[in-house]
């Protein structure tokens, strides 16, 4: 049987099809932003299942995707969160460092 998701596709495809077969996700706390849950598992009223089995964090869903289904996209997957952050692209700012005794102090200035 082929598997509906194919070794090279985008990351955004590859969500697509999970949520499609009935995976969903939920926020985290603390150290992971977001869990990621199979169908029939949740965080209502509390995780029941095994982490890496029946609910991953970002990682560990990218491992399973890959070992399941034979993905091989070579990008690191982006955040399935729908929510826009505020981003600040490097190229566009002059980054300078001050350096007094062991501290840096860094000063983002417009070009």
């Amino acid at each position: 049987e082929d598997s509906p998701i194919k070794p090279n596709e985008p990351w955004e495809n590859v969500w697509r099809k999970l949520l499609n077969v009935g995976w969903t996700w939920d926020y985290g706390c603390g150290l992971v932003d977001r869990w990621y849950f199979k169908p029939g598992i949740s965080k209502k009223d509390g995780i029941k299942g095994i982490q890496n089995i029946d609910y991953f964090d970002q990682t560990g869903l990218e491992k399973y995707v890959r070992k399941e289904f034979n993905w091989k996209e070579t990008e690191s997957p982006p955040s399935t969160n729908r929510r826009k952050r505020n981003t600040v692209v490097v190229s566009d700012f002059k980054v300078q460092s001050n350096k007094k005794k062991r501290r840096q102090k860094y000063e983002i200035k417009s070009r």
